[in-house]
């Protein structure tokens, strides 16, 4: 976070009463347009604290809502995220939590929070314990093999049919599934130490050469056979994520679905190919 922006949240903080603090996180991996903060008020008022936050910025683009939760004892705690892009900043993303849960929620973030403003001390009854990353239970493994397969074999159904914007639509739901193997795959190989962000931002310096370059040709045009390109490395990837699993958690990857499916992509890739051509 730069100088500058610290300076505009510090001065925001002294004329409001009710923000109690202000931190903002700074991970290594993490990209460089992108600012996270967090910030501790008495009492939650979201269109107070979105109206707050535009008239810090004098050049917001957009704000934007989202809900999320934390543990917080033996139950979920619900809080928002406000979104804001501005010209100077680009996008800034502030967690309001509430006074009486501000001890929960920051022993629950993966690394401790920097400072701007903390005008009651939370953090010197911080106790942080590193976050752990859960592997995948067994059901969620097999159901996300299969609905991996089930939207390979729909996407190559659309393609028959010449349906471009069906199979394009039905590939995000297989690259879904991809992305959802590749976070148990990310949280196996660092021991439950890190996965691939909310959005995917720690893809970058979390993945080998490989598998992002096969990953990143998952993202294709509208052109047939463009479309089995992605789906040969969307499934290559997938196959190789999923035995790596198998053989690290004990769950059972579904192999001869696999080499099915495959040899069903392969068929219509031939006829449609000889079609085209």
């Amino acid at each position: 976070m730069n100088d500058k922006l610290k300076e505009l949240l510090k001065l925001y903080a002294s004329e409001k009463d009710y923000v109690k603090a202000i931190y903002y996180l700074d991970y290594k991996n993490m990209n460089s347009y992108f600012n996270r903060i967090i910030t501790i008020v008495d009492v939650v008022k979201i269109y107070q604290l979105e109206e707050d936050l535009k008239s810090i910025f004098s050049d917001v683009v957009l704000t934007n809502r989202k809900k999320d939760s934390f543990k917080c004892q033996d139950k979920r705690q619900n809080y928002t995220k406000i979104k804001v892009f501005s010209k100077s900043y680009n996008e800034i993303e502030n967690s309001i939590i509430q006074e009486e849960y501000a001890n929960e929620y920051l022993n629950h973030l993966e690394e401790k929070p920097v400072i701007v403003v903390d005008k009651k001390d939370y953090l010197k009854d911080i106790d942080q314990e590193k976050k752990i990353y859960e592997n995948p239970k067994d059901y969620e493994f097999r159901n996300c093999i299969r609905n991996f397969f089930t939207n390979v074999l729909e996407t190559c159904y659309a393609t028959v049919q010449r349906d471009k914007i069906l199979a394009s639509i039905k590939l995000q739901n297989v690259r879904y599934e991809l992305l959802k193997m590749t976070n148990w795959y990310i949280i196996d190989r660092y021991s439950n130490a890190k996965d691939i962000g909310e959005d995917g931002e720690f893809l970058k310096n979390t993945l080998i050469k490989e598998y992002k370059d096969m990953i990143f040709n998952t993202f294709t045009d509208t052109d047939i056979l463009n479309i089995y390109d992605a789906l040969f490395s969307a499934c290559t990837t997938f196959r190789k994520m999923g035995l790596l699993l198998e053989q690290h958690l004990g769950y059972e990857y579904l192999k001869k679905e696999d080499v099915e499916i495959i040899k069903i992509l392969r068929a219509n890739y031939k006829e449609i190919s000889s079609l085209i051509g």
